[in-house]
């Protein structure tokens, strides 16, 4: 099998992916139809090597052996970005001014208020969440959706993107993702989510920025987890 081929078909059926026999033609001792197993991997000639559900492994090759591949359930990649407002207080006159800054820390009370908008500021009909404006889906077709919220982390607020990944990423595959969401969050989705308001003390308000243009970041859980261990 040609390089593009192989890689096609490494693509189209990752590692992990449920394998379901149809029919295997020219084995001596062949499964029976129905049989399930989880496909380990994919050979340089693109025969798929299947761990079986009744203990054997053999391999699976299309176009010689029918079979169906279901894939696998994805899981959750989570990385994670500064986040920070504009606090507006009401003046005595009872208009709304701008009385500063508010950074993570000081952002843990309304993880609640700040979800529940960033849920609102979702498009419901997309299931892809921000990956339906992806430019180029074939480069990182392992990534199904991308979606905002945030989380506590070392006892700060902290921006997260949500991405649903079947299989593992590739550096490349990681770093134009990453790219991705930081775009979307300087100018795309963080631009609309920026116009909400949401309540603060004495009724005032907050409008909430994923973007700064001082010391940002975007990093994966296990980068954050190493960056904040050496502070300790």
């Amino acid at each position: 099998m040609n390089t593009d081929g192989l890689k096609s078909l490494r693509e189209r059926y990752p590692s992990g992916s449920w394998i379901r026999l149809i029919e295997m033609n020219d084995d001596p001792r062949p499964l029976d139809p129905g049989t399930m197993g989880t496909l380990n991997f994919i050979d340089d000639v693109g025969t798929l090597h299947v761990s079986w559900d009744n203990g054997r492994t053999l391999g699976v090759t299309p176009g010689e052996d029918d079979f169906q591949v279901l894939p696998p359930e994805p899981a959750t990649l989570r990385l994670y970005m500064p986040i920070s407002a504009d606090l507006y207080l009401r003046d005595e006159c009872g208009d709304l001014k701008n009385v500063g800054t508010m950074d993570g820390r000081d952002l843990t009370d309304f993880i609640e208020s700040i979800s529940i908008e960033m849920e609102n500021n979702q498009s419901l009909e997309l299931s892809d969440g921000i990956m339906y404006w992806y430019p180029d889906q074939n480069s990182i077709n392992k990534v199904r959706s991308v979606e905002f919220t945030v989380d506590l982390y070392d006892g700060w607020l902290w921006a997260v993107a949500e991405c649903k990944v079947i299989g593992t990423l590739l550096p490349d595959e990681l770093d134009a993702l990453k790219k991705y969401v930081t775009l979307q969050a300087k100018d795309g989705w963080g631009v609309s989510f920026a116009r909400r308001s949401i309540p603060a003390v004495d009724g005032g308000k907050i409008h909430i920025h994923l973007w700064n243009d001082d010391c940002w970041s975007i990093q994966t859980e296990q980068e954050l987890n190493q960056e904040i261990i050496p502070r300790l």
